[in-house]
């Protein structure tokens, strides 16, 4: 048990770093998938930090948090997302 837990093998290393991945993008799509569900009562509530207006900015929010959440739970452009 202590061998399996505290393994420095590379199968070990490689299922953890995966796992974190995975989980980490599936909890962006639950804050990301909202926003598209309700794209239009979202952008009468939605702010404006940039100045670019409610409307872009509630689209990059909606890629940020959910098309880059599964590009990053596939594993294409990791460091990127």
């Amino acid at each position: 048990m202590k061998k399996l837990i505290f393994s420095t093998s590379s199968y070990f290393h490689d299922f953890s770093l995966a796992f974190l991945r995975i989980s980490s993008a599936l909890l962006m799509l639950t804050h990301g998938w909202p926003k598209i569900a309700n794209f239009s009562t979202y952008l009468t509530k939605f702010s404006d930090p940039i100045g670019l207006g409610p409307a872009l900015s509630l689209q990059m929010a909606i890629f940020a948090e959910f098309f880059c959440a599964i590009f990053l739970a596939a594993g294409f452009l990791t460091r990127i997302f």
